[in-house]
């Protein structure tokens, strides 16, 4: 038998998500209390408490009149650390506060393919960073903590020592020719600025190493791959207000301006084609100082408002220079006061990555590229020509889909916020919190056991299932506010998994939340369910990527959803984690193996995820965001141990009940 709990349209529509904000941390605890309290006429309760968050920290309820402040790790609290309610008044109504120890660092970000050796955090601790195998660290991995509580230096990265040229073509199809070319009327590529940068043009100068350790043929398969640029770029010099001017450097012993942006003659690629074909190999040495000197020479005939770029192509080290002068100084100067961006491709396994980081700009991996041989160019250029064309737009409805790659398993347009009110009782009044997902326009999919609750006497547990009540904020990031992208929604329907029969239980704990309005797509937009026709599940690809997202903190009970300071963040965090072997789940959890259940976190800190949250993977077939799972229990989170309803075996039955709504989101 199915439960469908209808909601009390009439209460719900009087209420709105700003008092559900408050219910948040203990405001309507309060509020709700003092009603009740000023009805029998026994004693004044108190004003809501005007604080209900503490940043860097947690309000915590200890009881309904009475509150607890406690601060993170590495802050201390400069206030009362408990205020309590006494005939009518606050003992304090001063705001809490936690402030910085003196002499501690937060810890240190991550960085992608490295391990960070150090746990010490207090002034003059170090850290370093060390990459993994396979990767290689371009600046300096060490750092130290300052007084003023921040690490020293700038963040290194672990670059890929042997990249795919697959993957390399991509990156600089996307990070130069792409997001540079944009800014020119002359590119190829499609235009998606506004109509008043794409005014302003591209002054594009390149420098071309033609010192003696390069050999002749791959000479010239470097000056092909600039005649590659000309044409990606449209080169058009002189006179062009609104398009791209090329100026072209070689550099050996010596550094020679080939031609410049003010060059009427270079009308187009075919010009600049022909005047590169006049450059030879001259050997030497490699005088890159020299070349960098000459990119500042020609800056004041620059236009004033045009996007600046260097692209620099070399297979060495600089080793004739002056004095006093070195690359990373001029290339400095470039870019803070001439404005360039700049980037660095370097050719043979012998380059000096240092270097050539330190000359680009940051982040490294946007701006330099390493390849083992010249003939790579070449492979590049026929990845990039071979581009598949552009898709069509993709209708804002369809499931799954983040159009930058970048941002895959970071954004969240499908995550709700549920708030599920328990029944008063009179003396604890208070609203539980779980996670869901967007699966269609007007459907969420969340945990059964969000919706009860146990209520405890001296003799008996008393189960109660709430629905009557059911709030869901979609678009929420900041729990302290109403964001500019939330909008708030009520249940008119909520159904429970006719299987699922334990309170605490892991079996079938599934839901579904019908709202009371369609969420705009475009907005929002739904996470695609699991695709069932792989002959390997992905929950069992344990090769994938997934992430999970939410507010939660580690519970002091496996069942305390309830909402307060030590239960629920004030921001929204993700977090990517790995699926765990069968095995391994059902040794870390101490039950017997369940075909619908899997486990994910493997050490990782899971404590984010909230009760009914999702766990969200990409498909590499198609690059669409799928949950796998929903989040059914996390007595072990602070282990990195969180256990999962497998949702493959339950596509039917949401489809049963939503009426197959997922296939317009497919279709879209």
């Amino acid at each position: 038998m199915q439960f469908h709990l209808t909601h009390n349209s009439k209460l719900i529509t009087s209420m709105n998500m700003t008092a559900a904000k408050l219910f948040l941390w203990v405001g309507i605890m309060v509020m709700l209390t003092h009603l009740t309290l000023c009805k029998k006429k026994k004693k004044a309760s108190c004003p809501p408490f005007p604080h209900t968050t503490l940043e860097n920290g947690q309000i915590i309820a200890v009881e309904k009149d009475k509150f607890q402040f406690r601060c993170n790790r590495g802050y201390f609290l400069s206030s009362p650390p408990v205020v309590r309610c006494w005939r009518g008044k606050w003992s304090s109504v001063a705001e809490p506060k936690c402030s910085r120890k003196e002499g501690q660092c937060d810890d240190p970000p991550p960085v992608h393919g490295s391990e960070v050796y150090g746990d010490e955090r207090e002034v003059g601790a170090t850290i370093q960073y060390v990459c993994l195998p396979g990767y290689i660290l371009i600046g300096s991995g060490k750092r130290t903590c300052l007084e003023s509580g921040y690490w020293d230096g700038i963040t290194p990265t672990c670059m890929e020592e042997s990249e795919p040229l697959q993957s390399l073509a991509e990156r600089l199809k996307d990070k130069f020719i792409t997001e540079v070319g944009v800014h020119s009327n002359d590119s190829i590529l499609p235009k998606e600025l506004d109509r008043k940068s794409l005014k302003e043009g591209l002054e594009l100068v390149i420098l071309i190493d033609r010192s003696s350790s390069i050999d002749p043929e791959d000479f010239k398969i470097g000056k092909d791959f600039l005649k590659f640029l000309f044409r990606e770029f449209g080169v058009r010099n002189g006179n062009n207000t609104t398009g791209t001017r090329a100026t072209v450097i070689a550099f050996g012993s010596e550094a020679d301006i080939i031609f410049n942006v003010d060059d009427a003659n270079i009308a187009g690629p075919v010009e600049a084609d022909r005047a590169l074909d006049q450059l030879e190999a001259n050997g030497g040495g490699t005088a890159l100082e020299k070349a960098l000197l000459k990119v500042a020479l020609v800056t004041e005939g620059l236009r004033r408002k045009a996007k600046k770029a260097i692209f620099l192509l070399t297979d060495g080290e600089p080793n004739i220079g002056s004095e006093g002068i070195d690359p990373e100084h001029l290339a400095q100067i470039l870019k803070s006061d001439a404005g360039f961006e700049i980037f660095t491709v370097g050719i043979g396994r012998g380059i000096n990555r240092q270097l050539l980081s330190d000359i680009a700009s940051k982040p490294p991996l946007s701006h330099v590229f390493i390849l083992d041989k010249y003939s790579d160019l070449q492979a590049i250029m026929k990845i990039i020509k071979n581009r598949p064309p552009e898709a069509p737009a993709v209708d804002p409805g369809r499931c799954g889909y983040v159009k930058n790659k970048q941002h895959h398993l970071k954004v969240w347009p499908w995550l709700a916020a549920i708030y599920v009110a328990i029944p008063n009782n009179a003396s604890k009044p208070r609203l539980s919190f779980c996670g869901g997902t967007l699966i269609c326009r007007q459907w969420v999919l969340t945990a059964a056991s969000c919706f009860y609750h146990v209520e405890k006497n001296e003799t008996d547990e008393n189960i109660q299932i709430n629905t009557q009540e059911v709030f869901v904020s979609l678009g929420e990031e900041d729990l302290r506010k109403e964001d500019s992208n939330q909008l708030n929604f009520y249940a008119t329907d909520v159904i429970i998994h006719p299987k699922f029969r334990e309170p605490n239980g892991l079996q079938d704990n599934l839901a579904l939340i019908k709202l009371n309005a369609p969420a705009p797509m475009g907005q929002f937009r739904p996470a695609c369910l699991p695709p069932t026709e792989k002959p390997v599940h992905l929950h069992l690809d344990l090769n994938i990527n997934t992430s999970i997202a939410g507010w939660g903190l580690p519970p002091d009970h496996e069942h305390d959803r309830d909402i307060h300071g030590g239960t629920t963040r004030v921001h929204l965090l993700s977090k990517s984690v790995a699926l765990e072997e069968e095995d391994t789940c059902v040794q870390t959890s101490g039950r017997a193996a369940r075909v619908n259940i899997f486990c994910a976190g493997t050490g990782a800190d899971t404590c984010i995820g909230d009760l009914g949250s999702p766990i969200i993977a990409v498909d590499p077939s198609t690059h669409l965001h799928h949950i796998l799972g929903v989040l059914s229990k996390r007595l072990k989170c602070k282990l990195g141990h969180n256990q999962y309803s497998e949702l493959t075996q339950y596509v039917n039955w949401i489809d049963d009940v939503t009426n197959k709504c997922q296939q317009e989101h497919y279709m879209a």
